[in-house]
């Protein structure tokens, strides 16, 4: 049986507090650090271990804000600390919905669709048609912000290659494939600005893909 996501975060609190070697006070002086005072060793001992706190009430639950200030003081991504990647084989990612870990962590960052465990032996698990829409619909934008930074590094690494090149064909090649980020790059901003999203920034020689003239050149995809 998966226990709910405030039971891992406790469960993984005290894991990595372990691997790094602290303690629980050494614990809440970084959390202290990091904005967060409350979070004493009593706070600690009580999401650790579910100990009842002066109301009376077992305190595991953790708030985002606690969550966020926690992964920094242990030096781990905040994802980390929800779920157990390397630990554990499910989780469940909402009550009643288990999933194997790493699907369940990807859905949480926007990476794909959440799975639902099937009857089929052979494929345990699949994505419902509902879940599939919810995620290639990418109302976040997310997905886009990605491809965005995928283009922006090619069009990086090109530009680089280009420089470096020690021949005119090994640079004009280089030059091409920055050249042919550009219309991909304008081909997101579109989507992002239709979803009323911030665009990321440009370096100033992108910067013409934003002009309301820019016609991109798709010649190369032919």
């Amino acid at each position: 049986m998966q226990s709910p996501l405030s039971e891992v975060v406790a469960s993984e609190l005290r894991r990595y507090r372990e691997v790094r070697g602290l303690n629980r006070e050494q614990l809440a002086d970084a959390c202290a650090r990091y904005g967060a005072p409350h979070l004493t060793y009593s706070a600690l001992v009580n999401i650790e271990t579910g100990r009842k706190g002066k109301d009376g009430v077992r305190r595991r639950d953790v708030t985002v804000d606690e969550l966020a200030v926690l992964a920094r003081a242990l030096g781990v991504p905040p994802v980390a600390l929800l779920f157990p990647v390397g630990h554990a084989d499910e989780v469940e990612a909402v009550p009643g919905h288990p999933a194997p870990v790493w699907d369940a962590l990807r859905w949480f960052t926007g990476e794909g669709a959440l799975p639902t465990k099937t009857d089929d032996t052979d494929r345990p698990w699949g994505v419902t048609n509902d879940d599939y829409a919810d995620w290639r619909a990418d109302r976040a934008g997310l997905t886009d912000y990605r491809w965005h930074d995928r283009y922006l590094e090619e069009w990086r690494v090109s530009r680089a290659e280009a420089r470096r090149a020690r021949s005119v064909a090994a640079r004009d090649d280089a030059e091409n494939r920055a050249a042919e980020a550009a219309p991909k790059l304008w081909d997101v901003r579109v989507r992002l600005r239709e979803k009323g999203l911030r665009l990321p920034p440009l370096p100033d020689d992108l910067a013409h893909i934003d002009a309301d003239g820019y016609r991109p050149d798709w010649s190369w995809t032919r």
